[in-house]
């Protein structure tokens, strides 16, 4: 499909982006994580169209919660609305409601084992 796959690399507190290639040859970073070797070329997030997030729950909102390192938060703070962020999950993480701090970045969209899930703005609630 002429489509490129980069994988999260952690340099330093930071998430970065590396090409991998089917058969690229991965190592383990501190986490026990695969990651593309150090010789591949780095990408910030905001040179990418689409990325697939994990995550440990999520809501209709497309807020989620991670693991609590705060990769994926720092990644995505300065970026607005590319890349698109598109969560990763299996239907029983979805929660009603999740909260949100300032520095939260929703995700577009969510995909689990059995449903596709868009984002939906909190609506404001008559007085």
């Amino acid at each position: 499909m002429g489509k490129v796959a980069f994988l999260p690399t952690i340099k330093g507190n930071s998430l970065v982006f590396k090409r991998y290639a089917s058969g690229d040859r991965l190592y383990k970073n501190r986490f026990g994580i695969p990651e593309p070797s150090g010789g591949q070329p780095m990408f910030t997030v905001d040179k990418l169209d689409l990325v697939l997030v994990p995550l440990v729950g999520f809501d209709n909102r497309g807020n989620r919660l991670g693991m609590g390192a705060g990769f994926y938060d720092r990644c995505f703070q300065y970026v607005r609305t590319r890349p698109w962020r598109i969560g990763v999950a299996h239907e029983l993480q979805k929660l009603a409601e999740i909260p949100q701090d300032p520095w939260d970045k929703p995700m577009h969209a969510v995909l689990t084992d059995r449903h596709s899930y868009t984002r939906q703005k909190k609506r404001d609630q008559k007085k």
